[in-house]
C-alpha cells in the first residue's frame, strides 16, 4: 500500500517542472529591454554634451569653445564626445539645431487655413516678433550666431544648416502667391525681420536702444509694438492705394 500511495505523487512533481521550463528566462526579458534603456542613456549623454556646449559659452565665450573645455563641463572623456559628433563642428550644429527658436509648425499650418490674406499677413507679423522674442531668449545662440558674422570665426560651417533653416522657415511662411507677388511686402518684411534680428543681438550684448532697455519685458515689448504699427500702417497704406487705383 506504501508503494500504490507514492506512485500518484511523480506526474505532479513533473507537471511542475514543465510548468517552471515554459517561464520565460529572466534574463531573456532583460535583453528585450536593454535597447530602450541603452538610447536613453545615449539621448541622455547627447543631451548633456550639448548642454554644456551651451554652458561653456555662456562662461567662456564663443572664443573658449573647444572639446578640452567642454569635456571638463561634462567629466566625459574626449573619445566620447568624439563619438557622438564626431568633431566639434558637428556639436555645435548638433546644439544649434536642437536650439529651438521658430515657434512650431501650427503658425505655418494657421496661416494656410486662413481665409483671408489680411489673416495671412497677421499671422506672419507675429510669428517674425515670436521667433525674435525666442532668439533673444537663447543668449548662447546669439553669443555664436554674432560671432559668425565677424568674418573670422571657425564655426561657419557649423551654423550653416541653422541659418539655412531660417530661410526654409521664411519660405513656408510667405510661400503665397499674394505675398510673393507683392515685392513691397517681401521688401518690408524681410526688412522688419533684419531690425528684429538686431535688435535681439542688442537686448544681449548692448541692451539699451535709443533709451529703451530692451533687456527688460517693458522696453522689448515696447520696441515691437512699434514693429507692429509699422506692420500694420503699411499695410493699410497698400490697401488704401489699391483702393484709389481701383476707382
Amino acid at each position: 500500500m506504501a508503494t500504490k500511495n507514492k506512485t500518484p505523487g511523480r506526474p505532479k512533481a513533473k507537471a511542475k517542472s514543465a510548468a517552471k521550463s515554459k517561464a520565460p528566462p529572466k534574463s531573456a526579458a532583460n535583453a528585450k529591454a536593454k535597447p530602450g534603456i541603452g538610447a536613453q542613456k545615449r539621448n541622455r549623454t547627447r543631451e548633456r554634451i550639448m548642454r554644456a556646449c551651451e554652458d561653456v559659452i555662456l562662461r567662456d565665450g564663443v572664443q573658449g569653445l573647444g572639446i578640452n573645455a567642454i569635456a571638463a563641463q561634462t567629466g566625459l572623456g574626449k573619445p566620447l564626445i568624439y563619438r557622438y559628433f564626431g568633431n566639434l563642428d558637428g556639436l555645435i550644429a548638433a546644439w544649434a539645431k536642437h536650439t529651438q527658436v521658430w515657434a512650431d509648425n501650427e503658425i505655418v499650418s494657421a496661416k494656410k487655413r486662413a481665409a483671408s490674406k489680411d489673416e495671412k499677413l497677421k499671422i506672419i507679423r507675429d510669428s517674425m516678433i515670436e521667433s525674435t522674442a525666442r532668439l533673444k531668449n537663447k543668449p548662447a545662440l546669439l553669443q555664436l550666431l554674432a560671432f559668425t558674422m565677424t568674418g573670422r570665426s571657425p564655426f561657419a560651417g557649423a551654423t550653416y544648416d541653422l541659418k539655412k533653416s531660417f530661410g526654409s522657415h521664411h519660405g513656408d511662411l510667405y510661400s503665397d502667391d499674394d505675398i510673393l507677388g507683392d515685392p513691397d511686402m517681401i521688401a518690408l518684411m524681410l526688412v522688419l525681420y533684419a531690425a528684429t534680428v538686431y535688435l535681439a543681438h542688442r537686448a544681449v550684448g548692448d541692451p539699451v536702444f535709443n533709451g529703451i532697455p530692451l533687456n527688460t519685458d517693458t522696453g522689448w515689448n515696447s520696441m515691437m509694438k512699434m514693429v507692429e504699427t509699422v506692420f500694420d500702417n503699411f499695410v493699410l497704406a497698400k490697401q488704401l492705394k489699391g483702393l484709389l487705383h481701383s476707382k
